[in-house]
């Protein structure tokens, strides 16, 4: 039961952070931050 909760949690995280960088990448930017700062 923890390794499913454990795997759903991961899972929501990992979309989380994906659907942040696609907001970000939709974004209108003037100058999108180099990858190193």
């Amino acid at each position: 039961m923890f390794l499913l909760a454990l795997v759903i949690g991961a899972a929501v995280t990992a979309g989380a952070v994906l659907a942040l960088k696609g907001l970000r990448r939709t974004a209108p930017e003037p100058a999108p931050e180099p990858a190193a700062a």
